[in-house]
């Protein structure tokens, strides 16, 4: 990056003494990806000239997103102001982090992790992508905003309760691959193999609660929210 900064300020050369109020002007040449230029209503880059030179005008969302995400990893390293405040993020993929958390820190098996850790979640109410997309299996559907240091801490509570969860992420498992696909919605069953009228509901067994452990974390948890302040 070079900077080339220019100072300008109104003097009066009579009384050799600032009358004005100076301000400094910097000149930045970045490297940029092609998404972040403003750009018209054809697509084209908006420019203006400034300094005497043309310049191309970016958009402030990419400056903002920069700044949000260097004052959160400085926070969560614990350096600079925020320091020793936990700040959050949003994604869908706590049950992948949740699993590296698993491997890294507790010697888990990076499969077991994975299945392991997207049970626990599933079992809270979350939904996550179909099963035969590999790229959305262990999404959620919805995009979760919770501390960053989340995953680390529900992979500390499965492996604190490793017996219990092993044997019921098995259980569920065997729940899940029992209860099979469900039909689209909307697509038509042949009549040969339409369900009958009797027992097709009453057979579908329900998928195993969590332990009830976790599942007391997870409820006193879902209270401390409800009843923290807006």
């Amino acid at each position: 990056m070079t900077s080339n900064a220019d100072a300008d300020a109104d003097t009066d050369t009579d009384a050799g003494s600032f009358t004005g109020s100076p301000f400094l002007s910097l000149h930045l040449l970045e490297t940029l990806v092609a998404v972040l230029p403003v750009r018209d209503e054809n697509g084209s880059p908006k420019s203006i000239v400034y300094g005497g030179a043309e310049r191309h005008m970016i958009t402030s969302q990419a400056r903002r997103r920069a700044e949000r995400v260097h004052a959160r990893d400085r926070a969560n390293a614990g350096v600079g102001a925020l320091a020793g405040r936990s700040t959050g993020i949003r994604t869908r993929e706590w049950a992948l982090i949740t699993a590296r958390a698993l491997a890294a820190e507790h010697g888990w098996d990076r499969e077991e992790a994975v299945r392991t850790a997207r049970a626990v979640i599933e079992a809270t109410g979350l939904k996550f992508g179909d099963p035969a997309k590999k790229t959305v299996a262990n999404l959620t559907k919805v995009l979760l905003f919770a501390p960053a240091d989340a995953g680390s801490r529900i992979a500390a509570h499965i492996a604190g309760r490793s017996e219990d969860l092993r044997a019921w992420t098995t259980e569920y498992g065997a729940a899940q691959a029992a209860t099979g696909a469900k039909p689209r919605k909307g697509a038509r069953q042949p009549a040969e193999t339409a369900p009958d009228n009797e027992g097709t509901a009453s057979d579908a067994k329900p998928l195993p609660s969590l332990p009830p452990g976790t599942r007391a974390v997870q409820d006193h948890r879902h209270r401390k929210l409800l009843s923290s302040p807006a």
